[in-house]
């Protein structure tokens, strides 16, 4: 805390106090390091994130194994497999998801050959993996292959599964459910000499979900009316020639999208039409490999990783696709065959996206990054008189429209009260890796107690909150004050403020969240003087409270010329001049 006194003549005492970091950084570390270690996941494991403790990894090198973490990927654990396949069926499970810690299912396949096995099925416990049930399965003597069983985030009781056709000449087939799995209802799409692909499948709603091929022209299958009818698109800008599309991913707003093969060099396919159209997006990679793309729910957000045999490359895009920044991966690090994501939102981890990938020797790798377009590292504010200045730094924006700042009383957010006020907007610096400083005054406050946030959008209207972690004060003045009258010159009207200080305070007091104000009043009176000194006009003639005043004069009665304002009280005298002009 710091203090500037003024006590001079025709001065009042001020007291301004300044709270420095009060915004709390949602640290982005922008860099993959490596955490836990898992085994016998055989080449193809899948990663669900429940959440930043609770992670399952699932794959087997000659039958089912299942892991999880609840520490943040530091350490993990193998679950039981009772009612799984046994551990020499040659069947490993492949994709996993969870919708409660205890609640997770699976879907598996065949560890060799083309992956297809006969009557493929869909898992699920109840209790952490102690028991497992089959709930779904290509059919008794009926080929197939689980390519993905997804859930709402927002919505878990709905929920989309997929898998290959009994051959070439047949149909996929596509579940869903409405009601947390009791029942699903199957679509069978038809796309012949065609095949799934392994964690292709994505869903935004109960209308728009789908799923990507393999086969020699890559395609995706995407339907818009909840799974009656699916068409399929060419996918311009995939790597390789055997049309495998490892991986695909929508915004909410089910206008852009991604996609990837196992041979992604660098290009992607990128839509902005619903998956109309396909073109190929340049991105930053060096190498071929295997392509993961993940998501960020809610934002214009995504992530792709690319690995082969050999490294590792990973890319984030903030605007939908249009541009990339790479994120570093540790060197050596080869076949990374899947990633997933969860968000946080709390006032202490706003939009924090924690990912989680693993390679098929069971090495599991997190990223803790900030998936929107702002980087904010310091949000700021001090209080002089009846103002309140923010300050706010960011490191990097991309897409940035602005800030919409709000304030709202303490004593209501305390309550839980969301009613905030608009303080105010500051325009943002658009796309810039450079620092940036922004400055804000919230001016002529009343008495009391404030909490502030800033809004930030981007150009495309997706925002985040950015909360100032305490409150600050606006106290009694702490001694007298008399402005310059504005406008003057003035023709009619003008506005005079003063303050009444509140004799019973201590001017060096630290403000707090708990401060109780005390009652202290002064007879004031502020009067206007002609040039021969004689009294023209009486503004304030009263005993008040401590506290800010603003008084408007109305010079109607008056002639040009110059005038006097004072105001007195007991022991303190302060005079200005004013200039009517008519």
């Amino acid at each position: 805390m710091s203090k500037i006194i003024l006590n001079q003549p025709g001065n009042f005492l001020l007291i301004a106090v300044n709270f420095f970091f009060l915004f709390t950084t949602n640290t982005s570390f922008s860099q993959w390091l490596p955490v836990g270690t898992t085994s016998n996941l055989g080449s193809w494991p899948s990663v669900f994130v429940y959440d930043q403790n609770n992670i399952f990894i699932a794959g087997g090198a000659t039958g089912p194994v299942i892991w999880s973490s609840t520490n943040g990927g530091v350490n993990f654990s193998q679950l039981q497999t009772n009612g799984l396949p046994n551990s020499n069926s040659n069947r490993f499970l492949t994709c996993v998801f969870a919708t409660g810690i205890n609640t997770i299912y699976a879907g598996d396949g065949s560890t060799t050959g083309n992956g297809i096995v006969s009557n493929a099925k869909i898992y699920k416990t109840t209790n952490g993996g102690l028991n497992w049930t089959i709930i779904l399965s290509s059919g008794t003597n009926v080929n197939g292959f689980i390519n993905g069983i997804v859930f709402s985030r927002t919505n878990p009781l709905l929920g989309v599964a997929n898998c290959d056709p009994n051959s070439t000449t047949e149909s996929f087939k596509m579940w869903k459910t409405t009601n947390g799995g009791t029942n699903w209802t199957l679509f069978q799409p038809n796309a012949p000499n065609s095949s799934g692909a392994q964690n292709s499948v994505f869903l935004i709603d109960e209308n728009f979900f789908g799923f990507g091929l393999n086969t020699a022209s890559a395609r995706v299958a995407i339907t818009t009316n909840g799974g009656t009818n699916f068409n399929f698109y060419n996918l311009a800008g995939a790597g390789g020639s055997n049309g495998f599309v490892s991986t695909v991913a929508f915004n909410d707003n089910k206008l852009n999208g991604l996609a990837g093969t196992d041979a992604t060099t660098d290009t992607i396919p990128r839509t902005t039409n619903g998956g109309l159209n396909w073109f190929a997006q340049h991105i930053p990679c060096s190498i071929t490999g295997f392509c993961c793309v993940k998501w960020v729910p809610g934002t214009n957000s995504a992530y792709v990783v690319v690995s082969n045999t050999v490294s590792t490359q990973c890319f984030k895009t903030t605007d939908n696709g249009a541009n990339w920044i790479a994120l570093t991966f540790p060197s050596g690090v080869a076949n990374v065959k899947h990633q997933n994501v969860y968000v946080a939102n709390s006032e202490d981890a706003t939009n924090q996206a924690y990912f989680f990938a693993v390679n098929s020797t069971g090495n599991v790798y997190s990223l803790l990054d900030n998936p929107l377009p702002v980087q904010l590292t310091s949000f700021t504010c001090n209080s002089s008189g009846r103002d309140v200045q923010l300050k706010w730094i960011t490191s990097q924006e991309q897409n940035n429209y602005g800030f919409e700042i709000y304030r709202i009383p303490f004593a209501q957010y305390q309550n839980g009260m969301d009613n905030w006020e608009d303080a105010g907007f500051m325009k943002g610096k658009g796309t810039t890796n450079s620092q940036t400083i922004y400055n804000f005054t919230d001016k002529k406050l009343n008495l009391g107690i404030y909490r502030y946030r800033l809004k930030q959008i981007d150009f495309n209207g997706n925002y985040e909150y950015f909360n100032l972690n305490r409150s600050i004060e606006i106290n009694n003045p702490s001694g007298y004050y008399l402005s310059q009258n504005y406008p003057n010159p003035f023709r009619q009207i003008t506005k005079i403020e003063f303050a009444v200080p509140d004799l019973n305070k201590n001017s060096e007091k630290i403000f707090s969240d708990n401060t109780e104000f005390d009652v202290s009043k002064s007879e004031i009176h502020l009067n206007v003087y002609d040039m021969l000194g004689r009294q023209v006009k009486t503004i304030v003639n009263s005993t008040l409270n401590a506290g800010y005043y603003e008084v408007t004069i109305n010079a109607n009665e008056l002639s040009s010329g110059i005038y006097f304002y004072v105001l007195k009280t007991d022991g303190y005298t302060e005079m200005k001049k004013m200039l009517v002009v008519k």
